[in-house]
């Protein structure tokens, strides 16, 4: 018997494996990374990417972004709706240079304190914060708040943000503090390495020459866009894949159809607890089913074992090797 869902977001899901395809032709070794950028868009979940400069974390959210027509947001990209918005954290940057700066006319005619924010990030869909763990206690304040609630706090009036997704990268994570918390929404976490092979690396300068002449023709002004191999997906393709996830999850009968996937996600869950291995609270716990179910969408199946790997993306070190080796181990235990 067809699955009416899976059948129903078939040509969204087709779509995004064609951006998946196209990005992996793109970028030598970010197979694993191309993956999740996907899996944490269609369920609406930010990713962290850890690495040091020039492993093109950057170049692969630009072109994710490339390839679905998304632009800057609204004046910088000439248009209204919610796009694209990306900046480098600094200890020192400005939540005005983040979320926009006082709109004066507001305040001198009615002393309302509020923010123009055309074309900033709480009016934008895909959010790149590079350096993300550099932010101040003012933004970082504004940034949870958006993650959790999706919401943007404007002259004390709560204002819904159309945040699809965002993703941040830093060179290394926070051990504590007040950046505790922000560390802590990032569920998934992936590493984005220099290549090591002989055979990556002249990979590399084949693929890598044909990017670096994008980059620079669009500098020139250009507009240069990529000639995919097959259609391309826009947002409103990772929403039905969403929307078919809260579907799925809401269904009472989910948890008798996948008893045993959810009984062994459930056993290397405490499994991870009692090693300590990585911090999986309750909340982790839900995010990671919602996730492992919207990369079974993505598939085309009913989430299965295989979506269990998600667990290993859960490291709150990446220099502790034994803790990730145990946490793999456990996460593929089964596959």
């Amino acid at each position: 018997m067809k699955d009416p869902i899976l059948e129903r977001i078939s040509p969204a899901t087709q779509r995004i494996r064609n951006l998946q395809k196209q990005l992996s032709e793109l970028f030598v070794g970010k197979e694993e990374i191309i993956r999740l950028l996907g899996v944490c868009t269609a369920a609406r979940e930010p990713l962290l990417l850890v690495g040091e400069p020039g492993t093109a974390k950057s170049d692969l959210i630009v072109e994710f972004c490339n390839l679905m027509g998304i632009r800057r947001s609204g004046a910088e990209a000439g248009g209204d709706g919610p796009g694209y918005f990306e900046f480098l954290l600094t200890p020192f940057t400005e939540p005005s240079e983040v979320f926009g700066p006082v709109n004066i006319d507001d305040y001198t005619r009615r002393q309302v304190y509020t923010r123009a924010s055309r074309g900033m990030l709480q009016e934008s869909a895909v959010v790149f914060l590079d350096e993300v763990f550099k932010a101040n206690s003012a933004i970082l304040n504004s940034l949870l708040t958006i993650l959790n609630e999706r919401k943007f706090y404007d002259a004390g009036r709560a204002v819904p943000v159309p945040l699809v997704v965002l993703f941040g990268a830093t060179n290394e994570v926070p051990s504590g503090g007040e950046l505790a918390a922000l560390f802590d929404r990032f569920t998934l976490r992936v590493e984005c390495l220099n290549l090591r092979t002989e055979e990556q690396m002249r990979e590399l300068l084949r693929r890598g020459a044909r990017r670096e002449s994008l980059r620079s023709r669009r500098m020139l002004g250009e507009e240069i866009t990529l000639t995919p191999s097959g259609p391309m997906p826009a947002l409103d393709d990772f929403t039905q894949v969403f929307r078919a996830a809260v579907e799925r999850l809401d269904d009472p009968e989910f948890g008798r159809r996948n008893a045993l996937f959810l009984d062994t996600f459930l056993r290397k869950v405490s499994a991870i607890r009692q090693d300590e291995l990585t911090g999986l609270n309750d909340r982790k716990v839900i995010k990671l089913l919602k996730l492992m179910v919207v990369q079974a969408l993505l598939e085309g199946r009913e989430p299965d074992t295989v979506e269990h790997q998600l667990l290993e993306w859960t490291w709150d070190n990446p220099f502790d090797s034994e803790a990730r080796r145990r946490l793999q181990a456990i996460a593929r235990e089964g596959r």
